[in-house]
């Protein structure tokens, strides 16, 4: 018989040991791996909105859907599904340093916000925002990818804004989206940011010239001022597509926006910018612009709220508008606002815009210099 010493059992034999470990090995790396996973999924916020509007134009333009010089809010007389809209974003925290931002759109603001891309419109207009972040040590942030403007006081969807359409100032003289890198840092009640980009709404560069910019913040008690700045060289001598400025241009655009709580009911809010433009081929010409917008809203309950906006834009030189010897837009817009639920926005406003140039289009096949538009909009939120 042999002695205590010589005894075995399955468990010592070193290849079975050795599947056995590797066993309760791979269980467990499956195990974190299936943790890790839920967790990241658990992480990411989702939120969106489905934005739908009739709108009807005075003028009963014999197009029957078009309205010019105005943005996104495109369609006379025309139910139409503006925007549907899926946020996803995974924010950094201080464990994980790593976050991204994913904007899916669909909808007639899909087809107008891309329709200026220098080569394929359609290539990336579901996308409007993709990127990743870098939260770096001592509070520097990274964002790499393509991302909203930071020029200007509206967004390019109504759900974000006081009132539903876009004044002269954002259609014609701002950017909507750039592709790029944004580095920002915020000190006390100031935040900086510094940008390198593509160009104006190219998610592909239009010519082989980087843009460049840089935003400052400041919140002044209850004032909250940003001033910001744009510049760089757009578009090529073949044009970009869709876009009515042909040829290579530099830009330099100036941009401040003031925002002012007065009560907790009533809100300010304003917007000026200008810029200077040089041509830089036969295809381009020299012009500057300047443009400027104020905005009311006061919340009469917790449901409801009206506010009112006037807007000017002056192009001298036609550099953006196009009429060679220059023209003059302005606008005057009130709008009320109803929560019919949680997460339901039903909008109504009442829009007159102006010019110098006959620039609007009319049920005689013409043109006039005055437009007014009424508008419904029902939005959706979740």
């Amino acid at each position: 018989m042999a002695g205590p010493g010589t005894m075995k059992t399955p468990y010592r034999n070193p290849s079975v040991r050795s599947m056995m470990l590797a066993a309760f090995s791979s269980l467990s790396i499956l195990g974190h791996a299936q943790t890790s996973a839920t967790d990241f999924i658990k992480a990411i916020q989702v939120s969106g909105f489905l934005d739908v509007y009739y709108q009807y134009s005075g003028n009963q333009p014999t197009s029957g859907t078009n309205l010019p010089f105005r943005n996104f809010d495109v369609r006379d007389n025309s139910l139409s599904i503006a925007a549907a809209y899926l946020s996803l974003v995974k924010p950094t925290t201080a464990e994980s340093p790593f976050g991204f931002t994913l904007n899916l759109l669909a909808g007639k603001d899909a087809d107008i916000e891309t329709a200026g891309e220098p080569n394929d419109p359609n290539g990336l207009k579901h996308l409007h925002q993709a990127y990743v972040t870098y939260a770096a040590p001592g509070g520097l942030t990274f964002d790499l990818g393509k991302f909203q403007t930071w020029i200007g006081l509206e967004s390019p969807f109504a759900v974000n804004n006081d009132l539903y359409s876009l004044s002269f100032v954002f259609t014609l003289g701002q950017p909507t989206y750039h592709a790029g890198v944004r580095a920002t840092k915020t000190f006390g009640a100031t935040t900086v940011g510094l940008y390198g980009v593509n160009g104006i709404n190219e998610a592909e560069d239009a010519n082989r010239s980087k843009s460049y910019g840089a935003s400052v913040s400041h919140a002044f008690g209850k004032l909250s001022a940003a001033l910001n700045y744009y510049g760089g060289n757009e578009g090529s001598n073949a044009g970009p597509n869709g876009s009515f400025n042909t040829g290579q241009s530099n830009w330099q655009l100036g941009d401040l926006v003031l925002t002012l709580p007065v009560t907790a009911k009533l809100k300010l809010s304003a917007n000026a910018d200008y810029a200077a433009i040089k041509g830089l081929d036969a295809g381009s010409s020299d012009g500057h612009f300047t443009s400027y917008d104020v905005v009311a809203r006061y919340q009469f309950t917790k449901s409801f709220s009206v506010s009112g906006r006037y807007d000017n834009f002056f192009d001298p030189d036609g550099a953006r508008t196009g009429f060679a010897s220059g023209a003059r837009f302005n606008s005057g817009v009130i709008g009320c606002e109803y929560l019919t639920g949680g997460q339901s926005v039903l909008r109504f406003e009442v829009r007159h815009d102006e010019s110098n140039r006959q620039a609007f289009e009319s049920d005689d096949g013409g043109a006039r210099r005055a437009r007014t538009t009424f508008t419904l909009a029902h939005i959706f939120k979740f």
